[in-house]
Parts: structure tokens; sequence; C-alpha cells
């Protein structure tokens, strides 16, 4: 799935195409016991598909669709859709069609339940 090629471009570090011992236990502790900043930084590279420093609608939505498959969610992609761009909207302050890392913090410190 998209989620699971995401995870693993975000724990491969040192993009090798292999997550080490030392990737998978780094990327296993920032997600149990990281920092709230470390733990946004890992959530916005696994949004940030093509790692160009922003989230696009068109990434953010195959994260969210990946992620509802992965766990069994039903997923009505136009109402998911809907979802996304509300939130979407809320993070890309600047209005510029993308969001930046620094809006995504904002975003998800402002709304603990988008991220």
């Amino acid at each position: 799935s998209v989620f699971a090629e995401q995870v693993f471009r975000t724990f491969d570090t040192n993009s090798d195409d292999y997550v080490d011992f030392k990737e998978f236990l780094c990327g296993l502790s920032i997600t149990s016991k990281g920092k709230s900043e470390e733990k946004l930084e890992l959530a916005f590279d696994m949004y940030d598909i093509d790692k160009d420093g922003f989230i696009s609608r068109a990434e953010m939505l195959d994260i969210i669709i990946s992620t509802a498959k992965m766990v069994q969610v039903m997923v009505h992609e136009p109402t998911t859709e809907k979802k996304m761009e509300k939130v979407f909207r809320q993070m890309d302050t600047n209005k510029d069609g993308q969001i930046s890392v620094e809006e995504f913090n904002e975003g998800a410190s402002n709304n603990p339940g988008v991220c």
C-alpha cells in the first residue's frame, strides 16, 4: 500500500532501499517515545510522498485512503476527499495549494485530532 511504502521510505533514512536495525529502532522509538516535534516531523515525512518538502492534496488523499484501507475501514472516496479538503484548507494557511512543514506543525498543534 502507499502507506506501507511511505513508512518504509521514512524509516530508510539513508535511502539505500533497506531498513537496517538501527533505522528500525530509531523510527520505532520516535513513534512510541519521541517528543511531539519528532512525531510531527515523522508524520510530515510520511505524507510528503515525493519528498519535496510540501504536502499536496493528492499526497494527503493517497495517505488517508491507504491508511483507511489498511485498517479495513470502508472508504467512500467522495466523502473522504471532502474531509481531506477541510483539513487541507485549515492547514494551508498561506493558501498556496501545499502544506509546508511549518503549516503542518501549527495545524496539528492547533487540531490534535487531525494527525
